[in-house]
């Protein structure tokens, strides 16, 4: 049996994943720098590949990965606001404070993202079987993909 909690945390934090893919790909559009813009599609690649697994980690422990719960709608305005505020300072600043918002939004939503992962982390280690082998595995699987390999 899994928690309410641990079903909320993993709702919440495919929500958040989905977020940060939507705020890489719309800070594409205001990166100027090459290098810059290299690294974020990098990202904008491990992002999605992140979604999938949690998304398949979900519907593994018997839950709809597509749930909006109360606290996933919060994220998900949370996430949707980087990216308006991406959209504002592209339409309304220069070039060069665009790419400024765009950094800032991409730091906000990488925060988040860390954090949420260390969570499931401890979770990994805490839960019980089979929770725990679904959690190991997907947490060895994003480690993995992190590291490209």
């Amino acid at each position: 049996m899994i928690s309410t909690q641990l079903k909320e945390l993993l709702l919440q934090h495919l929500t958040c994943g989905r977020g940060g893919v939507l705020v890489y790909r719309t800070a594409l559009a205001a990166v100027r720098d090459r290098n810059l813009r290299q690294e974020w599609h990098r990202h904008l690649q491990q992002s999605e590949r992140y979604v999938s697994i949690l998304e398949r980690l979900i519907g593994a422990l018997g839950f709809d990965p597509e749930e909006l719960t109360p606290g996933c709608r919060v994220v998900a305005h949370l996430g949707k606001a980087l990216v308006r505020g991406i959209h504002i300072a592209i339409s309304e600043a220069d070039a060069i404070a665009a790419e400024l918002a765009a950094c800032e939004a991409v730091l906000l939503a990488q925060t988040k993202d860390q954090a949420g992962r260390e969570v499931l982390s401890a979770c990994a280690q805490s839960a019980t079987e089979p929770v725990r082998g679904f959690l190991c595995c997907a947490m060895a699987e994003i480690t993995a993909q992190d590291r490209g390999t």
